[in-house]
């Protein structure tokens, strides 16, 4: 303020202000590319929970199902073996008699 300045000096300033305003810039674009990258995880992070959610619901499904399938084929073992104990037993003897 107050004393002579050269054109090239007013030129480096210019420069400098240029310079700052479009290191601004590139940071303003980068926030916007970094917010978008953001939304584009978060939907990603979105479908994979209820991806995940439907799947646990499904292997609790196949659980419930093998458990009842699992009680039903001992059910069927034991009436296997309580027939072939009857072959073996009084019952068939009682047929013959």
């Amino acid at each position: 303020m107050g004393r002579p300045v050269s054109r090239d000096q007013i030129d480096l300033a210019q420069e400098g202000i240029a310079r700052i305003d479009e290191e601004g810039a590139l940071k303003n674009d980068n926030v916007l590319r970094a917010e978008s990258e953001l939304k584009a995880r978060e939907s990603d992070a979105e479908t994979a929970h209820s991806l995940f959610v439907a799947a646990s619901k499904n292997r609790m499904k196949i659980d419930e199902h093998r458990a009842a399938w699992l009680t039903e084929e001992a059910r069927e073992e034991e009436h296997r073996v309580e027939g072939e104990l009857e072959d073996f037993t009084g019952r068939k003897q009682n047929l013959d008699d």
